[in-house]
């Protein structure tokens, strides 16, 4: 029944004479009737009033509608409370609790019940990889607590655990649980049990409800203690562990004090009866007492209000004076509040605390005020003590200098790192680094390119830098990687030198120091640029070539290139001046080393020497944007993916806090939970599939899990569930995001961690793999500075080495102040410079030894925690490798010092062998051979036995100028320049013999298979192919410079790689079957360079012959003998003529004169029609002559002998059979022979129809147009390079060429479509050319001849046809 104002609601009873015909007025909330409507109306505006409260939960301010539902909801879960709780809950109460005030008694309860398990209760039992329902079923007592509780209690290591015991019986599917005590302080079990059951608001009320308070106390309502049978049970019963002791504190009397004797019962308490004074058998007035309950003397004794205590104390002693024992009442009631003034330290209490008189109101008020003030003091004070202790622990935990810690602890010992004997530390520190640069930088170096393989090892990098022999050294692939990177860098970023002639304009000469050293290089590099004709970093780097080309790019690297390029170094390049090139320092700080290279090979240096050449290179690539911009990309990657793992982190933590917070409020009754969503309801059925082992769909889980879960839409099971599963998900994207880290840091290479209170550098380099230690080197410990102070070290720490705090510091690595410091002193310069963590014990011991107080350990522990996992899987790795050997190997620990190893190549020899390979290459491709009169035999012998050739020569050996313009030869005749005089044959040195070996082979290639840039091409000056300034100063720099081999090879793979091989017998095609062939099956034609077959020539050769000449050849050269001889025939008869001349006009005569005009203008006309009738040889081998046509029929131009009309201009036409015939060799195949033909009679009306029908549809732009097409196409056949497009290919000699080349196109057809009027676009013509060149590209290989002249046609076509478009467009 609802309580209104905190009574019971009386309910109204309907009156005694009310009749069955009476109106009355029905209140069916209460049940009650009234016979009036204002009763009825006041009753029910009562009843909605909010002065009613719960009789069982003692809710207040509610109406009598919700106090009835919330006492039927109070009884539904007083239903529903646990069974197995009831009892042991009441025992606790009962015998063990003392507490005036029930909130106290459930705080109580609730901390024992905390750690507890019960009788019969339920819970989830983890089994392996599933939950399981369990049930516990007994107690087991492994130790006689009673026996030896004090032994018990003081027990330091205290477990309690759950055994499983598996019931056999088929109908019992779940474990029975044995609670078995061991010792009573931790439970260490894989158990879960529900929070619903064990919540404060369903215990509190069942506490509210079968507790009540009788003397200052809860206990437990007698009809609970009847019905559970309380003084029937044992403490055993319910638990195995030593009964608690709760606090005491009664109900104190707030009140005045009562009048009258006090009361007291002197009878002990009954057990199973309750302190109430009962009515049986007696009453107050008769003097008899009820029994009271006495508790039993095996249980632990209860904790008691002070006023029980004083009884018993006293027994039936009573006193015989009231005041007396009203005095003793009242100390002993106010003995607590002594207890805490003795606390407080409240002086002058003795008159409070006396047995003279009964103390008056207002000494007890005075008493609790000095109490009151007091309790002030002691809260400021303690307030006080905590902000200082606040402020001390504020300071102990500001980070400091890791020494200045007085917590340390001591780090392990490390591993030494297995390096050689011969490697100094310095060394190693060097070639890691070094090694560190191949590896950081793998992805853009050409290393694949180079080497084949994409890695370096660190043995590459010591074998490069220590070893002397060219055969085994690496030193030429690590140099070939570095050159060819920037050699593209700087054709990117650099470009070519700046003219001498504007380096007065630039910032840079404003540099006093360096300004005549940028000038230097700047003309160095220049003249290097014509001697080689490229840029030094374009040239060649091999073994034998690598000495002089480092040397080179040390004296020219850092030229001044120009402002737009200074300007790029400033903006792109970190402000990066041409001096501030590395190649500047070496050159200034090793100049024995620049004199060396010029005599020497790179071989011929020592180790650090080479070490210094390759980080100028380093050095060179690193201040390139390209390199900079790598690194910074993959800087702002690892920065990125850094920040995704710590926002999910972050977002990991807040899914964590919803789910305990959801877990909370599903305990709550009553609480309203949102609507599911769409993700939630999908969430639900997934778990469910999972829960049930079916199929789902694991990817949308994946999203919506990692999308975030509403925990608050879940029920207590499904929040569980679904925490686990996003915790799989959540792990898994941690491990992805963790790795991509450490690959990104394994991509640098050497990846610094951080430094520990003795100044070592921690780095874990994967590639190895290991953790490597390095104590602080010389210059650090310079910069580190010595010792300041001692380590100051706590009392604990000191206390663990017996109180000697020197052994203290020296075994944490502290600072002793002295000379023998383990940080700055001797003992840390006597440790090994680079050590490892060789085991996962120590590197569990260095993570638990790093001070987080300390400025470089917190930051060493917090990268090393970072990335534990990783490092651990390292660490075990490295320890492997370690324990096989394959770290050691790796290491070169038990190779040979490679310095050790004697050079096994003979550069001279090889620089002879290399030569002699020249000329047998030159010899066989027919591109060249020795002057006359030097066997080619003696001089290799003698070039391959000493390397001296010179005497073989006789005279000087001048410059060659062959090829050059007549005026340039005609001077040459008179002044030659003289490279080596025959005199100083006798003084020549080793190298410098083998460069007049060179300068021989060079002098004896044909003229005309030379390549740019040693010719060029010169049509303003009436030559197609000249000799350029590279070509005269390449021999000059050969006669002058040649000091070393490399140098010698330098210039020989130079002159290698300008010789046109393609025009040899080596690369060549045959001309009459259009397939390549065997060299030695290969004859080269000595005038046009053309390769036949031995096979296809007519008559067959057996062996290739030098000078051989084919029959075109043969044929021109017998009709330029002939012109010789017609030219000098004619001017024979000139000088006859001239002299009759000369006769006659000493005679005078007017006949003479005239007969001399006609002879004169005779003369003239032969030499017109002889220069018209001039034979030539086209590219194609065809033997043509130019005839000029000038005739005309009715307006067209008519063509002599059935040949085309082409108005004004010079036509190519063959000739004549019979013409042809007599001008080939009586070897040669004759033609006239082969394809006899008779000729028709030419009628010049047919054509002059041909023509008109041709061009009647055009207009007359589009005709002109078409017109200066056909002229610009037939300018181009006459080009020598037109050659392979002058007319279709014919299937005979090329018999796969239309299988391949579906849409063929040449000059001719090109023309023949002009004139048949195919075109209706000028644009036609311009693709026909385009598909023409197309063709080429796809029959024909790259690089070969054919590709080059349809690269040069159409570079000659191109424009014009552009031009004659643009021109009709206007």
């Amino acid at each position: 029944m609802p309580l209104y104002n905190k009574k019971p609601l009386s309910r109204i009873h309907p009156p005694i004479n009310l009749q069955p015909t009476d109106k009355v007025y029905y209140l069916e909330a209460s049940g009650e009737i009234f016979t009036t409507y204002d009763e009825f109306f006041n009753r029910t505006i009562l009843l909605n009033s909010t002065d009613f409260s719960c009789a069982l939960t003692g809710k207040t301010g509610l109406t009598y509608f919700e106090a009835l539902e919330s006492e039927n909801e109070a009884k539904e879960e007083l239903k529903n409370f646990p069974d197995y709780l009831q009892a042991p809950i009441l025992y606790l109460v009962q015998y063990l609790t003392c507490r005036g005030r029930l909130d106290d008694v459930l705080s109580d309860v609730t901390v024992f019940m905390k750690d507890r398990y019960f009788i019969g209760e339920e819970l989830l039992w983890h089994d392996g990889k599933q939950k399981r329902a369990a049930r516990i079923q007994g107690i087991r007592t492994k130790c006689d607590f009673l026996s030896n509780l004090t032994q018990f209690l003081n027990s330091a290591s205290t477990i309690r655990t759950l055994r499983s015991e598996w019931v056999q019986d088929r109908q019992e599917k779940e474990p029975q649980l044995t609670w078995e005590f061991r010792l009573p302080r931790r439970i260490v079990m894989k158990s879960s049990r529900s929070r619903a059951h064990m919540s404060k608001q369903k215990l509190k009320l069942f506490l509210k409800n079968s507790c009540v308070l009788i003397d200052k106390r809860q206990e437990v309502k007698e009809s609970f203690c009847r019905d559970f049978r309380l003084d029937q049970h044992s403490w055993m019963q319910y638990f195995a562990d030593p009964a608690p002791v709760f606090p005491l504190t009664p109900l104190l009397f707030r009140g005045r004090p009562t009048k009258g004797p006090i009361k007291l019962e002197t009878e002990p308490k009954e057990k199973g009866q309750r302190g109430r004074k009962r009515k049986e058998g007696g009453s107050e007035k008769n003097g008899e007492n009820p029994p009271k309950k006495v508790r039993d003397a095996s249980l632990p004794q209860p904790n008691n209000h002070r006023l029980e205590r004083l009884v018993k104390r006293r027994g039936s002693r009573l006193a015989h004076n009231y005041s007396d024992f009203k005095i003793e009442a009242q100390q002993a009631e106010l003995e607590v509040q002594f207890d805490v003034a003795k606390r407080l330290g409240i002086e002058g209490l003795d008159r409070f605390q006396q047995n003279e008189k009964v103390l008056s109101t207002d000494d007890i008020e005075e008493l609790k005020e000095l109490i009151k003030q007091g309790r002030i003091k002691e809260r400021e004070e303690v307030k006080a003590r905590k902000e200082r202790e606040k402020r001390e622990k504020a300071e102990w935990r500001k980070p400091r200098d890791d020494l200045a810690c007085d917590d340390l602890q001591p780090l392990p010992s490390y591993a030494r790192l297995p390096l050689p004997d011969w490697m100094s530390a310095e060394d190693f520190s060097s070639y890691l680094n070094l090694y560190q640069f191949f590896l950081s930088f793998q992805e853009i170096l050409p290393i694949k390119e180079t080497r084949g393989t994409s890695r370096i090892s660190f043995a590459d990098v010591v074998i490069a830098v220590r070893c002397r022999d060219p055969a085994n050294s690496s030193l030429a692939d690590l140099i070939a990687i570095l050159w060819g990177a920037r050699r593209e860098l700087a054709e990117e970023e650099d470009g070519d030198e700046a003219a001498v002639s504007r380096l007065d304009a630039c910032e840079e000469m404003d540099n006093e120091r360096w300004a005549e050293q940028i000038r230097s290089r700047n003309e160095t590099h220049d003249q290097m640029r014509q001697a080689f004709g490229a840029s030094v970093r374009n040239l060649q780097v091999d073994w034998m070539t690598m000495s002089e080309a480092v040397r080179l790019h040390l004296l020219t690297a850092g030229y001044y290139t120009g402002v737009q390029t200074s300007r790029f170094r400033v903006s792109h390049r970190g402000g990066l001046r041409c001096y501030e090139d590395p190649a500047y320092s070496f050159c200034e700080q090793y100049p024995d080393v620049m004199e060396q290279l010029e005599t020497m090979t790179i071989f011929d240096l020592m180790p650090s020497h080479r070490l210094a050449i390759l980080q100028v290179f380093v050095d060179q690539l690193l201040s390139y944007q390209k390199f900079r911009a790598h690194h910074e990309e993959r800087t702002t990657e690892l920065h990125e993916t850094r920040k995704q793992l710590k926002l999910l982190r972050s977002w990991g933590v807040s899914q964590e806090k919803e789910a305990k917070e959801a877990a909370l409020l599903v305990d709550v009754e009553g609480q309203e939970r949102p609507k599911p969503s769409a993700e939630t309801k999908r969430l639900r059925s997934h778990l469910k599939a999972i829960k049930e082992n079916r199929r789902f769909d694991k990817s949308d889980l994946e999203e919506i899990v990692l999308a975030g879960i509403a925990y608050n839409e879940l029920d207590a099971d499904e929040i569980v569930q679904a925490k686990e599963v996003q915790k799989e998900f959540y792990e898994k994207g941690e491990d992805e995001l963790m790795e991509r880290i450490f690959q990104i840091e394994g991509l640098s290479s050497l990846v610094f961690l951080g430094r520990d209170r003795a100044y070592r550098s921690y780095f874990f380099l994967d590639a190895l793999p290991a953790l490597i230690v390095e104590e602080p080197s010389e210059w650090d410990r310079e910069r580190v500075g010595s010792c300041d102070e001692p380590t100051p070290l706590n009392e604990d720490v000191v206390a663990s080495y017996n109180g000697n705090i020197h052994s203290a510091r020296l075994a944490v690595t502290g600072c002793t102040g002295d000379g023998y410091c383990p940080s700055h002193g001797s003992e840390a310069k006597d440790r090994q410079r680079w050590q490892m963590v060789d085991t996962v014990e120590k590197m569990e011991q260095l993570m638990t030894s790093l001070n987080p107080r300390g400025f470089r350990e917190s930051e060493l522990l917090e990268e090393i925690t970072e990335n534990e996992r990783k490092l651990m899987e390292m660490v075990e790795r490295s320890a492997r490798k370690l324990e096989s050997g394959s770290l050691a190997a790796a290491l070169m620990a038990d190779s040979p010092d490679p310095f050790d190893s004697e050079c096994t190549i003979d550069f001279e020899k090889e620089m002879r062998e290399l030569i002699v390979d020249l000329e047998e290459k030159i010899y066989l491709g027919q591109i060249g051979c020795l002057p006359k009169g030097i066997d080619r035999t003696e001089w290799k012998k003698r070039l391959l036995e000493s390397g001296d050739v010179t005497g073989l020569i006789q005279g000087d050996v001048a410059i060659r100028v062959e090829g050059a313009l007549k005026e340039e030869e005609e001077a040459g005749d008179e002044e030659q320049e003289i490279l080596y005089f025959q005199d100083d044959f006798l003084t020549l040195s080793n190298s410098e013999k083998l460069a007049f070996a060179l300068l021989q082979l060079f002098q004896s290639v044909d003229f005309r298979c030379f390549k740019e840039p040693f010719i060029t091409n010169d049509r303003q000056r009436g030559a197609d192919r000249n000799i350029s300034e590279v070509f005269l100063v390449w021999q000059r720099t050969l006669s002058q410079n040649a000091k070393s081999v490399p140098m010698i090879a330098m210039f020989l793979y130079t002159l290698d790689s300008k010789i046109a091989w393609d025009r040899s017998r080596y690369q060549g095609k045959c001309r009459v079957c259009r397939r390549k062939g065997e060299a030695e099956q290969l004859v080269l034609c000595a005038d046009c360079c053309v390769t036949y077959h031995l096979t296809c020539v007519r008559p067959i050769l057996e062996v290739a012959v030098t000078g051989w000449l084919c029959a075109e050849c043969k044929a021109l050269r017998r009709r330029e003998a002939a012109k010789e001889k017609r030219l000098a025939a004619r001017e024979a008869a000139q000088r006859a003529e001239q002299e009759m001349k000369d006769e006659e006009d000493e005679e005078g005569g007017f006949a003479g004169r005239s007969s001399t005009d006609r002879t004169t203008k005779s003369a003239s006309g032969s030499e017109e029609r002889e220069k018209m009738a001039e034979p030539m040889k086209t590219s194609s081998g065809r033997i043509v002559k130019k005839v000029l046509y000038n005739e005309n029929y009715n307006g067209a131009v008519i063509m002599t002998k059935g040949k085309k009309p082409v108005k004004d201009e010079q036509q190519w036409t063959d000739y004549d059979s019979a013409d042809s015939e007599a001008m080939e060799d009586e070897d040669s195949p004759k033609r006239g022979e082969r394809n006899k033909k008779k000729r028709r009679e030419y009628d010049p009306h047919q054509d002059a129809v041909r023509v008109s029908i041709g061009l009647r549809e055009t207009t007359g732009s589009f005709k002109d147009s078409l017109h200066e097409c056909t002229l610009a196409i037939k300018d181009t056949m006459g080009q020598y390079f037109a050659w392979p497009f002058l007319a279709p290919v014919d299937k005979k000699e090329v018999p796969d060429y239309y299988d391949v080349i579906k849409n063929p196109m040449d000059l001719q057809t090109m023309v023949t479509k002009i004139k048949n009027n195919t075109y209706d676009a000028l644009e036609e013509v311009q693709e026909d050319l385009d598909q023409m060149i197309t063709n080429c590209k796809v029959y024909n290989e790259d690089g070969s001849e054919i590709i080059e002249c349809a690269l040069r046609t159409s570079e000659y076509l191109q424009p014009k046809l552009e031009s004659i478009i643009r021109k009709s467009q206007r």
